[in-house]
């Protein structure tokens, strides 16, 4: 069937699952039909079920649909064919058809569990939960050997809140499979449920009476009397507990909440301490609490002198992770503090664990806000002698170097990374590899091989709009391939229709095809949009656009404000003005 099943989707997180289920394959069923059958209907039936089963299992499934139909032509009271066929018409959302079908296999073979287990679920995924109860109760009757009926009936149970129902049948599971701490909870929870406290209390006392070495249950039920309010008796408990076991974590955690909980502060900091320094409590345990400390602090007023503390106490003992130090760094980076603070607890995490790559790349973003210079570079380095496979650390290598004028350091370092890309590599990192591969190689006069690293860019992030920019305009420079220029160019005005520079790239490849008019109006927007100080290519380019439209003074004016931008080509620049002059 292909429906959930509804109760299953209501109450599946309330309980845990108990039961046993008694795995069996589907099988031929040939019910003895010699009193309704005559002989030769009998081996019809028997060669056309049998055909059926097969073409199903080859999944020839509108072919065995037709044969279990014409079994039931042959022998309309025969379970197993009406049993089959439900799953057909389930399967096709005929939800009255296969209930019918349902029923009427359970009501010709009432003891068959598959054919009752199938109404029931079938029955509950309708959300006719007194159908399925009743066929759910019938079941666990039957079955004895099959304690998941009861594991179902608990939680439709539950669902009714039926809790003297729900509490029978628990009770009915612990005979079936033994005692367990899930199944005492549940049962715990039922009778809080039903208001009985005492119940609830003598069932965990059966439970720990019947593991009286297991501590901790002993501080199970310590923590039940102070939920109840029974203070006095939960502490006796917990003290118990540390008696026989003086450094038992959750004991101390548990005593902890006590003294929270009666207003003493003090001795609930001092165990705070202790169970933090205790080197039997375990590593997870330990930032679970300190995470618990952070949240109640930040309820209470948000105190960061008292956290900084208690982190400080804790990472002056030796550290077997470096996830305190983390958490403390996140705290830290919370709070808004000074960027020295924040790199030196970067420092103790690297210090315990040097391949902690989140850290790494975390100590290089702080440092690359200040300058990018060798020190950045140094630092690149070292990462990656501890972590050679991560990308991203190339490429920040990579492109230090290339901002520190490094070329061939930075084609090697991009290069190294591009072979440790994973398919789970961030796309723009990876992609960026590409394009500041392909802008080196275009510096170096190395064009097809700039072309081809910008291919490998797009083909990783077809959205890359520096790479898209750059590709487009220096196809234009060389006069090659203008129309798929102008439509990498596009792009990136789309994206940013208001950055000068696409502008200019997409003005000059509409002026290369020739379209002058076209191009005057993306240039201008170009000189408009600039809200720094325009570049002599972009007030050549204007030039350059004016003259091919007869507007020789607008495209004096544009030149030499070209030169006086510090064009490099000035003497070129100026030849162009005085041609307009004859």
């Amino acid at each position: 069937m292909k429906r959930l099943l509804l109760i299953s989707l209501i109450i599946c997180a309330l309980l845990p699952t108990y039961g046993k289920k008694k795995e069996k394959k589907r099988q031929a069923m040939i019910p003895k039909q010699e009193q309704r059958l005559n002989d030769n209907d009998l081996r019809r039936y028997q060669y056309f079920y049998l055909e059926a089963i097969r073409q199903e299992g080859l999944g020839n499934y509108p072919e065995a649909f037709e044969l279990y139909r014409h079994c039931l032509e042959i022998d309309s009271l025969a379970s197993e064919s009406h049993f089959a066929i439900s799953g057909f018409y389930s399967s096709i959302n005929k939800d009255s058809l296969a209930l019918y079908h349902l029923k009427k296999a359970y009501s010709l073979d009432p003891k068959n569990d598959e054919f009752a287990e199938r109404l029931g679920q079938y029955y509950l995924s309708q959300n006719m939960i007194e159908e399925g109860t009743r066929v759910y109760e019938r079941l666990a009757d039957m079955c004895h050997d099959r304690s998941d009926f009861l594991d179902v009936l608990t939680r439709i149970y539950q669902y009714k809140k039926d809790y003297p129902k729900m509490l029978e049948t628990l009770n009915r599971l612990e005979e079936a499979e033994g005692q367990s701490e899930n199944l005492t909870l549940s049962k715990m929870q039922v009778y809080s449920s039903m208001g009985d406290e005492k119940g609830a209390y003598e069932e965990l006392s059966r439970l720990v009476k019947r593991h009286p070495n297991d501590l901790n249950y002993k501080v199970m039920m310590g923590n039940w009397l102070l939920a109840n309010s029974r203070k006095d008796e939960a502490l006796k408990a917990y003290k118990a507990v540390l008696k026989e076991e003086p450094g038992n974590p959750q004991a101390q955690m548990s005593l902890m909440d006590y003294y929270r909980t009666t207003g003493n502060s003090e001795e609930a900091d001092t165990l705070l301490y202790r169970i933090l320094e205790n080197p039997e409590t375990e590593a997870q345990t330990r930032i679970s609490l300190m995470r618990q400390v952070v949240a109640d602090n930040e309820q209470s007023g948000g105190d960061s002198t008292r956290i900084l503390n208690i982190f400080s106490r804790i990472l002056s003992l030796p550290q077997q992770t470096s996830d305190m130090a983390e958490m403390h760094v996140a705290y830290m980076n919370y709070k808004h503090m000074p960027t020295d603070s924040i790199l030196s607890g970067l420092n103790r995490v690297l210090a315990i664990n040097p391949e902690n790559i989140g850290a790494r790349l975390q100590r290089l973003d702080i440092m690359w806000r200040d300058t990018i210079d060798e020190n950045v570079i140094a630092e690149c380095e070292k990462a990656i002698d501890y972590t050679p496979e991560e990308t991203a650390l190339y490429y920040y290598l990579g492109l230090a170097k290339y901002l520190n004028k490094d070329e061939a350091g930075a084609l090697k370092a991009l290069r190294k990374g591009a072979t440790t890309i994973k398919e789970e590599t961030p796309k723009e990192i990876s992609s960026r590899i590409y394009m500041i591969t392909g802008d080196i190689l275009h510096s170096m006069n190395k064009s097809e091989e700039a072309y081809a690293a910008y291919d490998s860019c797009l083909n990783i992030n077809p959205n890359e709009i520096s790479c898209l920019n750059n590709y487009a305009y220096y196809l234009s420079e060389e006069n090659r391939d203008l129309k798929r220029a102008e439509q990498m160019s596009y792009k990136t005005i789309k994206a940013e229709p208001e950055n000068t520079t696409y502008l200019d790239t997409y003005a000059w490849i509409l002026y290369m095809q020739k379209r002058y008019e076209e191009a005057r109006i993306y240039i201008d927007q170009a000189l408009k949009n600039d809200s720094t100080e325009t570049s002599s290519v972009i007030w050549e380019h204007a030039g350059d656009i004016y003259i091919r439209l007869g507007l020789k003074s607008d495209a004096s004016n544009y030149w030499q404000k070209a030169i006086d931008s510090g064009a490099d080509n000035a003497t070129e620049i100026r030849k162009k003005i005085a041609r307009t002059k004859k």
